[in-house]
Order: C-alpha cells, then sequence, then structure tokens
C-alpha cells in the first residue's frame, strides 16, 4: 500500500475551438445559445459568455491549416470540427483554440465539466476535449 503524502490536485482543463468570421460578442454569444438578452437567465449566461470570451482572447490563434489541432494533441476534436475549422481558414475567419480550467471561478469551472457545443450560423464553439 502506497499513502500519498505530498499535495494532491483534483483540477481539470478542458479545450475547446472558437470559429467565426468575427469577434465574440455577448449578442452573438446569447443568440447562439437561443438566450434572450433580457431572459431571467442573462445573468448566468453573461458570466458563462465571459469565461468563454476571456478564454478565447488569452487563446492560441490559428492562422494556419498546420497548425490546427492534431490527434496527438487534441483527440477529442472530431474530423467535422476540423474540417469547419480549415474551410474558415481558407476563408481568412478567426480560427482559435481556447483554454478552460475547474481552478477558476463557477461559470469556467462549469463549462469545463460539461462537453458543449454552441452554434449558429455566424459561430462555432466546439468543447467535446473534457479532461478529468
Amino acid at each position: 500500500m502506497k499513502i500519498k503524502t505530498d499535495f494532491v490536485s483534483n483540477s481539470s482543463s478542458t479545450s475547446f475551438i472558437y470559429i467565426s468570421k468575427d469577434e465574440l460578442t455577448k449578442e452573438r454569444f446569447f443568440d447562439a445559445a437561443g438566450v434572450e438578452l433580457d431572459s431571467p437567465l442573462s445573468n448566468m449566461f453573461d458570466d458563462l459568455y465571459h469565461a468563454v470570451n476571456d478564454a478565447i482572447v488569452d487563446g492560441t490563434k490559428i492562422h494556419r491549416e498546420d497548425e490546427l489541432p492534431s490527434k496527438d494533441k487534441y483527440p477529442d476534436f472530431s474530423q467535422e470540427t476540423i474540417k469547419h475549422a480549415k474551410e474558415a481558414l481558407s476563408k481568412g475567419h478567426n480560427v482559435v483554440i481556447g483554454g478552460l480550467s475547474s481552478d477558476a471561478e463557477l461559470p469556467e469551472s462549469f463549462l469545463c465539466v460539461e462537453s458543449f457545443e454552441i452554434e449558429s450560423s455566424e459561430l462555432l464553439i466546439s468543447a467535446y476535449s473534457n479532461y478529468w
């Protein structure tokens, strides 16, 4: 029997990909999530928007196809998502890999423990890469 005597972490992180012609705005995020700005849930979605947008701003901007996630580095990004990213790059659109941490505030921590995809005609945010 082994007994661990030092610090044990239960934190996790999640990667997601953001694909869009334009920068993420609160209005686009709410529209893609199907939430009205004056909804009773707007405060919660505002927190979620800020968590995602901060991660996009701090994320890794992808400029070329060879910078896209590989199966070795991000095995859970679907081929459909990678195809979508390649098409977006060919049109000069934004492709960003963002990260969320369970050590952050509650909205970011919540997103970190769930697989999610937010899609509209203007954007795609895909987070099927949850790591526990």
